[in-house]
């Protein structure tokens, strides 16, 4: 009995034997089609990714400052994934592609390796329900109005994108709050924001061209001052750090403040500063609100030259792209609104504004851009948002280390300033319709910032439950 099963086993092993060359075959087969087929953009992008991700998966921290670096920076797109006649680029950014790599190796870290044990904040439970808001307005703006309903020209590809940018936004906040476990680690966030608000404010000074352009430049800047302005009122700080820092911040406001046309940056820049001195002192704040009121209406040519710029910019306009807005989503859907990124298709149906046969492809504010796309339904839960970000940057002041609290601060003031600002423009959450996949390179850095913040609220006891 045993030479029988001797014999077959050496049987068995001899017929094995061609299944590995088979197996090499077969596999060089698929490499060989994958090359010859798919373009070397992606081939190479595909091999950097395997190196890259065989490095960073043990080095997440280290992988997060490195993409803080380069996120801003728009020094090139994918090859197209959008739909040739979207009116816009149709690439996906570094600040995308780079973003999402990053949560590939988070995610598969945490299943493999660490488990999943979300730090608490009070951002967690509106966050997971703007997205599955999304979801839904999405699923029901193709499906349950009918097909006859629907323009003709609603495309899928947009609305992957606008809920692409969204979730995006959203896992910028989980990744950053839960992988930064460790202080020095958390305060390395400081070096790649000032570091990209000097490269800013260099071109707004100076004037020379950017040799690789950063989108919204002015909210960078606004952050820096934050980080910079927060440090030097809560931070402890040697003496030629006080110098140095005293010496930034004038000439980073000076930048800010150099370019009145665009009022939101501007908006964004004052905000923050109010908001970090009124953590020092509520009665200093109020001096400089009243000093910069003063500025704004009293002195002579401030007020005119901002009005009229503004006028000349067609910022105006935005009042009537709010009513126009508003009639949309109220006659399509008010509970779920026209869907993710369906406001392009609609307005065409909608609105009262014209440049020829073109017209305003946004509101041009992230509340009503909320409302329009999700109903109300989705401007509820983003008012959630909003309220659950002040509250984790307040829980972050209170419990965040002493020597990361002017994080914390100006975490706070950014967020604060932010949800403010985007009542004008879609600061918060970009739109795909507003060239938002460029965009999303700067407005990534709000949610990697109180990302930041809420792990430092988690260094020395969970916070409390969100």
């Amino acid at each position: 009995m045993s030479i029988r099963n001797g014999t077959a086993s050496i049987g068995a092993s001899r017929h094995g034997i061609w299944v590995v060359p088979l197996l090499v075959i077969g596999f060089g087969m698929l490499i060989a089609r994958f090359v010859t087929t798919v373009p070397g953009y992606f081939l190479i992008a595909g091999s950097i990714a395997i190196l890259l991700g065989l490095i960073l998966v043990r080095h997440l921290q280290f992988a997060l400052i490195g993409y803080m670096f380069l996120a801003a920076l728009a020094f090139g797109e994918s090859p197209a994934v959008q739909s040739p006649n979207s009116g816009y680029k149709a690439g996906m950014m570094p600040s995308e592609v780079l973003l999402a790599f990053l949560l590939m190796l988070w995610i598969g870290r945490a299943i493999f390796v660490d488990g999943f044990k979300p730090v608490k904040s009070h951002l967690n439970r509106p966050l997971v329900a703007l997205g599955l808001v999304s979801v839904v307005s999405l699923v029901f703006s193709n499906t349950l109005i009918g097909l006859k309903k629907l323009p003709f020209h609603q495309l899928a590809i947009t609305q992957f994108a606008e809920i692409g940018l969204l979730c995006l936004s959203i896992c910028a906040y989980f990744f950053t709050a839960n992988a930064l476990k460790d202080g020095k680690w958390i305060g390395r966030i400081f070096a790649p924001v000032i570091l990209l608000a000097v490269y800013f404010s260099g071109h707004r000074i100076i004037g020379y061209d950017l040799p690789i352009p950063m989108i919204w430049g002015s909210l960078i800047l606004a952050m820096g001052i934050a980080f910079v302005y927060s440090r030097l009122l809560f931070g402890k700080l040697s003496r030629p750090q006080k110098i140095w820092f005293g010496f930034l911040l004038p000439i980073l406001a000076y930048a800010a403040y150099s370019d009145a046309a665009w009022i939101s940056g501007w908006v964004a820049v004052t905000g923050v500063i109010l908001i970090v001195t009124w953590f020092r002192s509520k009665g200093l704040a109020a001096l400089l609100l009243a000093l910069m009121l003063f500025a704004l209406f009293v002195y002579p040519g401030v007020y005119h030259s901002i009005h009229e710029e503004s006028e000349l910019g067609g910022d105006f306009d935005r009042f009537v792209i709010w009513v126009d807005a508003s009639r949309m989503f109220m006659n399509v859907n008010p509970i779920l609104g026209v869907g993710p990124g369906n406001y392009q298709p609609y307005v065409l149906l909608h609105n009262t504004i014209w440049f020829g046969s073109q017209t305003y492809t946004t509101a041009h504010s992230n509340y009503v851009q909320m409302a329009a796309e999700l109903g109300l339904m989705g401007l509820a839960v983003f008012f959630w948002v909003i309220v659950g970000g002040i509250m984790t940057g307040l829980t972050a002041v209170r419990r965040a280390p002493p020597e990361l609290r002017w994080l914390a601060i100006a975490a706070t003031a950014i967020f604060a300033s932010m949800a403010v600002t985007s009542m004008f423009g879609d600061y918060m959450f970009p739109s795909r319709g507003n060239n938002g996949l460029v965009n999303f390179g700067t407005t990534v850095y709000l949610w990697l910032i109180m990302g930041a913040a809420a792990a430092a609220a988690n260094l020395r006891q969970p916070a409390e439950d969100g």
